[in-house]
């Protein structure tokens, strides 16, 4: 996959944060972390290498790695009893496992290294043309990658959408309430007074209702 890992981290985090009431907060980031972190190895295989070795062989492509990593984080957790960590760190694991299988679909992947050289692909994708990528695109593996970025593209700017809606709503109540002479809010408390009943009687700022009628 070149294009999906990224989305697939923030739908995979949308979906845990529909399940928990409350949800913390910062799982987006942490589910798009785990989507696209075990690329980091590229730098090396560019840099270093100069492309001579593919970078799914490298210990961030390995699963057995991510499996010590996350135990040693499970037994830190543990001890530290986080209670929010283990949500978070799930997140990370989930997403970082999409990644993985997402690779395994079009690619090779050395699901037992280091103690095994033999690698596993679900589907391998046609060497016809160059340079490789544009391969890509041509069988179904194309259109599932192609297909997982769109749906999380799409969603990331519905959410943000949403989120701007509620956010210039919020700003707008407050800004003419602020403006409106019957609301102003007590010098000593979270109560709303009325000009014409004098400071020292506070109201509910009850939607609709007279300011004047609701004295506590």
């Amino acid at each position: 996959m070149i294009v999906a890992h990224l989305p697939a981290g923030y739908l995979i985090a949308r979906a845990w944060r529909r399940r928990l009431t409350p949800a913390p907060s910062g799982l987006a980031a942490w589910g798009m972390a785990g989507g696209v972190i075990p690329d980091i190895d590229m730098f090396w295989a560019i840099c270093v290498d100069h492309g001579m070795v593919h970078h799914h062989r490298y210990v961030t492509h390995w699963p057995l790695f991510w499996l010590l990593v996350f135990g040693i984080a499970a037994a830190f957790l543990a001890v530290r009893r986080a209670g929010s960590g283990w949500l978070r760190l799930g997140v990370f694991a989930t997403a970082v496992a999409s990644h993985l299988f997402l690779d395994w679909i079009g690619s090779d992947i050395w699901l037992l290294a280091p103690f095994s050289d033999r690698s596993w692909q679900l589907v391998q994708i046609s060497r016809a043309s160059a340079p490789w990528p544009l391969n890509f695109p041509l069988p179904w593996v194309g259109a599932l990658d192609v297909g997982i970025a769109s749906l999380g593209m799409w969603v990331m700017a519905r959410d943000w959408a949403v989120r701007h809606r509620k956010r210039n709503f919020a700003i707008n109540r407050c800004t003419l309430r602020s403006r409106d002479p019957r609301w102003q809010r007590s010098p000593g408390g979270s109560g709303l007074i009325s000009p014409a009943s004098g400071p020292g009687i506070r109201f509910r700022s009850v939607p609709g209702s007279d300011p004047g009628r609701s004295a506590e």
